[in-house]
């Protein structure tokens, strides 16, 4: 009997640690914004696990945030590639300001991501060119250089921490 009795405290013990580490694993990695996320990557056909991940990167799920460069946002984005993906997506409609609106960030950045998916090789380098720019991405793989051998070190760095948080998102929300 004491046996049994140990046996199932030690059972709802590792039960608590596991819900609590699995819930906790959901408060470091949310899923906010997920209306707004989930419409644009239907829309636009980007892994929804991704978006989720690059926000997580960039952001923090902040949606003032503002970086050292200039860019903006949940999803940051620059004005200057604001004003580029407007033209793409024929919305003349939005301002600079509207960089700090959620809906309008999120729909922006992952519009990007759907130009980078489909204009780069992998999901590595359509990342280099989120981080780093197209231009600087296209002149890399002319070069023959590839994803895992980037030059800039903070690049390389952010498409692995992006790739192990869309991995993240993906076991915990599959």
């Amino acid at each position: 009997m004491k046996f049994f009795i140990r046996f199932i405290i030690i059972l709802i013990l590792l039960i608590v640690l596991f819900a609590g580490a699995f819930y906790g694993a959901h408060q470091l990695y949310p899923q906010k914004y997920s209306e707004f996320i989930e419409q644009y990557c239907d829309e636009y056909d980007v892994p929804i696990d991704l978006a989720y991940a690059v926000i997580k990167c960039e952001s923090g799920f902040d949606p003032n945030a503002k970086s050292e460069i200039g860019a903006i946002g949940l999803m940051q984005i620059t004005p200057e590639t604001f004003e580029w993906i407007l033209t793409k997506i024929d919305d003349k409609n939005n301002e600079m300001s509207d960089l700090y609106d959620p809906k309008t960030n999120i729909r922006a950045g992952i519009y990007l991501l759907k130009l980078n998916l489909a204009d780069f090789e992998s999901t590595e380098f359509a990342l280099a060119a989120y981080h780093a720019g197209r231009a600087k991405t296209q002149s890399w793989i002319d070069e023959g250089i590839k994803s895992e051998d980037i030059p800039y070190s903070d690049t390389n760095a952010y498409i692995k921490r992006v790739m192990i948080t869309s991995k993240i998102y993906n076991l915990l929300y599959q």
